[in-house]
């Protein structure tokens, strides 16, 4: 389901000093919501209210268990993707090209790359294969872009575990 409170709450008890937040998907629950539209724009509203920038990944409730993906893909896109551009922010963020809900920045001697790894139902084998294949060859090239001595850690976060 899609609790408002609950992600309210979690927003605004954020420690002070916290300097970004990524939420991992599955902003609401497919057999609750039914996908439609105001429940994104819902989610969105209450991610502004954040004191710290927010970046989304998409979760497998978000567009792919939706009886219409096209439609759920649509709204997911529209409300969430790019999300932390709402934000007044200093981190250099680097998009895949052509697929702009994976992302990747370098913080404090840190690299984060967020990737779109969903579980549930696959509504395409090959898209499916050609979105790994693309995940992989995004993180690989995120590797090689910044010197050994840029990053101490490498942090990949994705919704589900690749499959």
């Amino acid at each position: 389901e899609f609790d408002a409170k609950v992600l309210t709450r979690s927003l605004t008890s954020l420690p002070s000093g916290t300097d970004f937040v990524v939420h991992l998907g599955d902003v609401h629950s497919v057999a609750e919501t039914e996908c439609n539209e105001d429940v994104y724009q819902q989610a969105s509203t209450i991610f502004k209210e954040s004191r710290a920038p927010v970046f989304v990944l998409p979760g497998n409730n978000d567009w792919n268990d939706c009886r219409d993906p096209k439609t759920a893909w649509k709204n997911w896109n529209t409300y969430l993707n790019r999300f932390e551009e709402n934000f007044r922010h200093n981190f250099k963020v680097d998009r895949q090209l052509g697929r702009s809900e994976n992302f990747a920045f370098l913080h404090q001697g840190v690299l984060f790359i967020g990737l779109h790894l969903v579980d549930g139902t696959v509504v395409n084998q090959a898209d499916a294969t050609i979105r790994h294949a693309q995940d992989v060859a995004w993180t690989e090239q995120k590797l090689h872009a910044y010197g050994v001595n840029e990053f101490r850690a490498v942090v990949l976060m994705g919704h589900s575990k690749p499959n």
